[in-house]
């Protein structure tokens, strides 16, 4: 049998394990800034955003162990990106092959 302490613990552990999926989402946010710093196909505020999302997350999840911080600043960097791609030229154009 588990002892009252091992629920605690395990409620704790399975109430913010849906989280986790937002983890990858954030590497991917983190990924996204790094490619923008280095190719320019966004406007840099995109990698702005990206690298304060992905700094927050990060310091969030390891220092004060909340691992939701994710699935806060994620969807919104998902929102700002999706915006910057349909603003773009640029981006049309890199993703057309340059025929547009």
């Amino acid at each position: 049998m588990y002892t009252k302490t091992d629920v605690v613990a395990l409620l704790i552990i399975t109430g913010q394990i849906q989280w986790l999926g937002w983890m990858g989402a954030a590497f991917a946010m983190a990924l996204t800034a790094a490619a923008v710093l280095r190719h320019r196909i966004l406007p840099l505020w995109v990698a702005a955003l990206g690298v304060l999302a992905s700094l927050f997350a990060t310091v969030m999840t390891l220092a004060i162990a909340l691992p939701y911080s994710a699935g806060v600043v994620t969807p919104a960097f998902l929102v700002a990106r999706s915006v910057a791609l349909l603003a773009s030229r640029k981006a049309q154009a890199a993703g057309t092959g340059g025929f547009a």
